[in-house]
């Protein structure tokens, strides 16, 4: 099986940190790293969540099944000091499994792919390094290509699927945080306002509640994938998308 993890910290050495992760990993007699991408650094993601990253994606090959590879990721971030008594808090190192061939998993422990892949920037730009043609299964869209989507500005999103007050509320909280040249936010009103304009192929991402869950579409964001409240954590996801990692390895 071919999988893609992606690592990343902000406490301690981390760099060495990752390094010497790697190193285990491939030490491992049921695990080969292939291939490693360059460091990155990036911006936190969350309130709590301290200083600025560096990020990495490790391709492997390997012989264990999701659950067993999920349980060997969390053992060596055990070993490397990572506490988690706060939710996408500080860390000294973060391993998650990004995707496993095309397996599509929802389960307790693990979903596959990787739920917040496809609009995270820390995790899409060392990944490109080393898999940027994978397709991501869920989406049908490489991962070169979900990353693409992210460069545009300004970034679209599509808020016309909710509730009018929770629009209202989410444009307010993500005009008065990012500002108007950075997002476009697609309302009910500017659909009105347009009504020959395709929302769903412009926008970035369309925002979804969870009773809407079987709608999968392009870009779709569901409130099931997000820790707390949508609204809370819609700013970091904005973040997220609207990051640009720095390259500190250019060779």
């Amino acid at each position: 099986m071919i999988a893609g993890i992606a690592l990343g910290g902000n406490l301690g050495d981390t760099a060495q940190i990752i390094q010497t992760v790697l190193h285990q990993l491939d030490a491992n007699d049921s695990i080969s790293v292939l291939k490693q991408s360059r460091l990155y650094e990036t911006t936190a993601v969350g309130e709590k969540a301290g200083n600025r990253f560096l990020n990495a994606t490790a391709l492997i090959e390997t012989s264990l099944q999701p659950i067993a590879l999920l349980d060997v990721c969390q053992k060596l971030e055990t070993d490397s000091g990572r506490t988690r008594e706060i939710h996408w808090g500080p860390r000294t190192i973060d391993l998650d499994l990004i995707f496993c061939d095309q397996i599509i998993l929802r389960s307790e422990r693990l979903n596959l792919p990787h739920p917040a892949c496809w609009y995270r920037r820390f995790v899409l730009d060392p990944l490109c390094d080393v898999a940027a043609e994978f397709v991501n299964p869920v989406f049908g869209k490489t991962f070169a290509e979900l990353r693409q989507r992210l460069l545009s500005r300004p970034l679209c999103v599509d808020l016309s699927r909710l509730e009018t007050s929770r629009q209202q509320v989410l444009q307010e909280t993500l005009r008065n945080v990012f500002g108007m040249h950075q997002l476009e936010l697609i309302t009910s009103s500017t659909l009105l306002l347009s009504s020959d304009r395709n929302s769903s192929s412009a926008a970035t991402w369309i925002l979804l509640t969870n009773e809407q869950e079987g709608i999968r579409e392009s870009g779709g964001l569901f409130e099931w994938e997000l820790p707390g409240t949508f609204e809370v954590s819609m700013a970091d996801v904005v973040h997220a998308g609207l990051d640009q990692p720095v390259c500190l390895v250019t060779e």
